[in-house]
């Protein structure tokens, strides 16, 4: 499994609401771009109060093919003109396990 992070640090001049409508429907254009499945958190600790969305896939390839999709699409476009933060950090992992 690999996953990407994205973590945003909301502009404070927004309400945080308007941020978070914002991150839900980046995490909405991952998922129709292919991605296994997509989450969108608050954060605490040392980044308290950034918000966070996660895509999930099979593997790099797979989330390259996603990636294309999500830059071709005119909404992300928008969304990152009318940017409601700053964005922090863009992580990737590979080699996600996970126990349930």
């Amino acid at each position: 499994m690999h996953a990407i992070q994205f973590i945003v640090q909301p502009d404070v001049n927004r309400p945080r609401a308007e941020t978070l409508t914002t991150m839900k429907k980046v995490a909405e254009i991952w998922k129709k771009s292919g991605s296994n499945k997509t989450t969108v958190a608050t954060m605490t600790g040392g980044l308290y109060g950034a918000m966070s969305v996660v895509a999930y896939f099979d593997d790099v390839a797979h989330a390259g093919i996603c990636r294309k999709k999500v830059n071709e699409n005119p909404e992300i476009s928008k969304i990152l003109d009318d940017s409601t933060g700053e964005v922090l950090f863009e992580n990737s992992y590979s080699e996600v396990i996970t126990f349930e």
